[in-house]
């Protein structure tokens, strides 16, 4: 079999600089890979093709959990290509644009799997020189994967770089990358600390109309401290994100092994099998996190305090709900009342148990959640209907939209609740 029909090519999954990236089967081995193919208006340009036979030869000396694994060079009807190991999950920047800011300890153990990986990479005498989130991929487990060594160069003694010219993204390049001088292992450790900081703020460090700007602002500029922008930050980790991020490269750590180490002080816990599953372990459920665990949990608590209005406004006039329920349902005002009463201590206890478990921030609600969900279904359900109630005083187009939107609320919370499970990257906020 040829290698121009050995891979069925299913997706396209993102562009670069360099080439397309692509999804695709490979029918030898029956696996899911992925192939970056270069793009055709740069096949004759031989810078860029400098750099992408130097992805290859310096991604295949790093072998390692949290680096993504190159196969090997070939040719697809697309072009020529590099085959890889296929990331079923999402960059580092993709989580950021989607969630807003990571959570402390999320934050944290992206970083120390960051730096596993460019232990290894370092040891092997390779700098990344292009280290930010979009190089960076999250698998469904939670692992980390280091992407694209596409402007990697060898850092040992007799290496020259391979570009020889200015290379890297000016929001995560280190301040002797900006000015062409010699760069060693610590320019991945500037560019770690400005991954951080954004993780954990949500916002670049530098922010400029232009990228020459920003590079200019890399050189010359402080960026305001990560508790000016966040006071929930500890001082501690801050102060790892400063020292990474010094101008000069004597200033900051000066291996990775450093940031492990301080990393390791900080005294956070690494994420348990409660926090990420386990690889290989089939999710119980599935879920799309859309938003901070802090704002699912607020939200959470204004629609228990929604219920806590519609129950009492409906003791309050359980003998408008008596006459209404005889004169426009032919049911019995007595057996009405009782129905209501029922139903709203039923609601109240629910509500109850559920607020203070969020007050109280309980671990194991979600999971609780989806035991209880089936009748806290069947209540709010028959809780939907109460605007019919309201048939002598409003509109029924009106009356309509409001039970539509409260038989909506049930599986809204069910979206809430699961944004409160450990397993979302926004774990702490």
């Amino acid at each position: 079999m040829t290698d121009e029909s050995r891979y069925d090519i299913i997706q396209e999954l993102g562009r670069g600089a360099m080439g397309i990236v692509y999804k695709a089967m490979d029918r030898e081995t029956s696996e899911c890979i992925a192939i970056k193919v270069l793009k055709p208006e740069v096949l004759d340009d031989k810078l860029m093709m400098e750099r992408f036979k130097n992805e290859l030869r310096i991604a295949r000396k790093i072998t390692h959990k949290n680096v993504c694994r190159i196969h090997e060079f070939t040719h697809v009807p697309q072009g020529p290509c590099i085959t890889m190991e296929h990331v079923d999950g999402e960059t580092i920047r993709s989580l950021l644009n989607r969630l807003g800011v990571f959570s402390l300890r999320s934050a944290l153990d992206t970083a120390r799997q960051m730096c596993s990986g460019l232990r290894e990479a370092h040891a092997q005498g390779v700098v990344h020189r292009d280290l930010k989130p979009e190089n960076l991929m999250m698998d469904r487990a939670g692992n980390i994967k280091i992407m694209d060594f596409g402007v990697a160069r060898l850092f040992s003694t007799n290496a020259t770089t391979t570009m020889g010219s200015f290379v890297g993204t000016p929001a995560y390049m280190a301040p002797e990358q900006v000015e062409c001088r010699d760069i060693d292992q610590r320019a991945d450790i500037y560019a770690f600390g400005l991954i951080l900081y954004e993780m954990l703020t949500g916002g670049t460090a530098f922010k400029a109309d232009t990228p020459l700007s920003v590079a200019y602002k890399q050189v010359h500029e402080a960026p305001p401290a990560p508790r000016t922008l966040d006071p929930s930050i500890p001082e501690a980790v801050q102060n790892l994100i400063l020292r990474c991020i010094e101008k000069e490269p004597e200033r900051r750590f000066q291996t990775i092994v450093e940031v492990e180490a301080a990393l390791a002080e900080l005294g956070y816990r690494a994420p348990t099998a409660v926090d990420v599953p386990v690889a290989g372990v089939p999710h119980r459920h599935t879920t799309t996190f859309i938003m901070a665990r802090k704002r699912a949990r607020g939200l959470m608590l204004a629609v228990q305090v929604l219920y806590y209005i519609i129950y009492a406004a409906a003791l309050y006039y359980l003998d408008e709900i008596g006459r209404v329920a005889e004169t426009g349902f032919a049911i019995s005002g007595t057996t009405a009342i009782s129905v209501v009463v029922v139903l709203a201590m039923c609601g109240i206890a629910t509500r109850v148990y559920l607020t203070s478990a969020l007050f109280f921030d309980h671990p194991d609600l979600p999971r609780k959640f989806r035991q209880l969900f089936p009748a806290l279904w069947l209540l709010d359900s028959i809780w939907a209907a109460s605007p019919l109630l309201l048939l002598n005083k409003m509109r029924f187009g009106l009356i309509l939209g409001c039970v539509a939107l409260l038989a909506y609320v049930p599986f809204s919370q069910k979206t809430l609740m699961e944004n409160l499970s450990t397993e979302n990257p926004l774990l702490d906020r």
